[in-house]
């Protein structure tokens, strides 16, 4: 159910109207940079304004299409400022976004799952984000997103929610190759190429490797057979 620019406010209400028919047993929740960009109206807001069935079935399928996306980019002039004029608001407030964890986490633990949060690292981001209007400066992108971190851990610490603290653990410099050079995203193809035969992605392949861990540390607790009465 991860959704690509999804929001932390947007995966909440995908979870409360389709993510319990999946009857999951551990629920992963990666989110924080979607939340810190900026943006005229705040994904609340936004969200008051509901598309129809139909029509969001053909949006869906037309936003994969590169045509499409070239269209809606050239034809809304407003994203094509580099700085836009009026007050910029984060899509998810930072208290905002604290709460909507926590509400996550409870949604979670009411269908009879384990909630599993993980940090976001990063590198060095870069002007491109000025560029888009997602911040004002990548040095305040930066302090935000680490402040996004940092409420992450406090949910999870104060809910006693499981943790994957991928900021932490692929801090060091022998990390630096693991991520693209946006600073935001790990290693990944371009487009065109997601379909060629080649080797794992080390950063993918990384991330794979501490989450396998973790589940394997969560499958052990308490918690879990208490849940499914069983050891894994």
């Amino acid at each position: 159910m991860g959704v690509h620019g999804y929001s932390s406010l947007q995966g909440l209400k995908l979870f409360q109207t389709r993510g319990m028919e999946l009857q999951p047993d551990i629920v992963t929740l990666y989110f924080g940079w979607n939340d810190h960009w900026m943006c005229d109206k705040t994904d609340r807001a936004k969200m008051a304004i509901e598309m129809g069935q139909g029509i969001g079935r053909i949006v869906k399928v037309l936003q994969r299409k590169r045509v499409f996306m070239f269209l809606t980019w050239a034809l809304n002039p407003v994203r094509h400022r580099v700085h836009p004029i009026g007050k910029r608001l984060f899509r998810v407030p930072p208290e905002e976004y604290r709460s909507t964890m926590e509400l996550f986490i409870h949604e979670i633990r009411a269908g009879g799952a384990i909630p599993l949060l993980i940090t976001a690292p990063r590198r060095n981001l870069t002007e491109n984000l000025v560029n888009k209007g997602f911040a004002n400066s990548p040095q305040e992108a930066q302090q935000t997103h680490d402040q996004y971190i940092a409420i992450t851990r406090e949910v999870a610490r104060d809910t006693g929610a499981d943790l994957l603290d991928l900021a932490t653990i692929l801090a060091g410099k022998e990390c630096d190759q693991l991520f693209a050079s946006d600073g935001i995203h790990f290693d990944h193809y371009q487009e065109e190429d997601s379909l060629a035969v080649d080797p794992p992605q080390p950063g993918l392949m990384r991330v794979a490797t501490e989450l396998d861990g973790k589940i394997r540390e969560i499958v052990r607790t308490p918690e879990w057979q208490k849940l499914h009465g069983r050891q894994p």
